[in-house]
């Protein structure tokens, strides 16, 4: 199980300089295993069980990990756009507001008529 996790996760980099890429992919296994280490022994009744349910437990922490941590790496390097982007997103969210705003005072006007 072991060889099955590091070749999945290799392909695994992060767009930042080795070093920092190594020691904050060494934390996020040593996450992942806490948390997988924890969970298969709540759930694994065997030592086999508990092997299997560990890997996979810990593979799929490991991937949710990275995802996060490289959503926030991209964040950090382009933050002109992030910028741009949550004010778009606030925009549509406040223009949604007032569309349901004056859709909700429509009907309640409809309504004391």
């Amino acid at each position: 199980m072991k060889l099955l996790f590091e070749l999945y996760t290799s392909p695994f980099g992060l767009p930042i300089s080795p070093l920092y890429e190594y020691l904050i992919l060494a934390g996020i296994g040593l996450i992942a295993f806490w948390i997988a280490y924890g969970l298969a022994g709540l759930y694994g009744s065997s030592s086999g069980e508990r092997k299997v349910l560990h890997w996979v437990i810990r593979f799929f922490v490991f991937i949710a990990l990275w995802a996060i941590t490289r959503v926030g790496i991209w964040i950090y390097n382009n933050q002109k756009l992030t910028f741009i982007i949550a004010c778009i997103v606030v925009g549509v969210l406040i223009l949604f507001g007032i569309i349901k705003k004056i859709v909700s005072f429509a009907k309640d006007k409809k309504r004391g008529e």
